[in-house]
């Protein structure tokens, strides 16, 4: 397989992987979108706290916040930032 062929295959797969994690969210990709933008304001006046204080407080006051919410280990949320990174650009 020619190097231009890899690069494609590998494209189309990034997008497929990333559709199926839109798929996957339980809220739109714009809120998604606002509750990183919402984050990145509120870490530069504050530390980082240790836990999900931040992202319940966005949840809460859009009325989407259920007690049911499972958050991910923290490798988990790191990939899920990388990965909203490149949806911003």
């Amino acid at each position: 397989m020619d190097k231009e062929k890899k690069k494609k295959l590998l494209a189309e797969y990034k997008q497929q992987q990333k559709k199926e994690f839109e798929a996957s969210l339980s809220i739109t990709r714009e809120i998604f979108l606002d509750l990183f933008d919402f984050l990145d304001q509120e870490l530069e006046s504050l530390t980082c706290p240790a836990d999900f204080t931040l992202t319940i407080s966005f949840l809460k006051g859009r009325d989407l916040y259920s007690s049911k919410i499972k958050f991910k280990p923290r490798q988990r949320r790191l990939a899920v930032l990388k990965y909203s990174l490149r949806l911003v650009s």
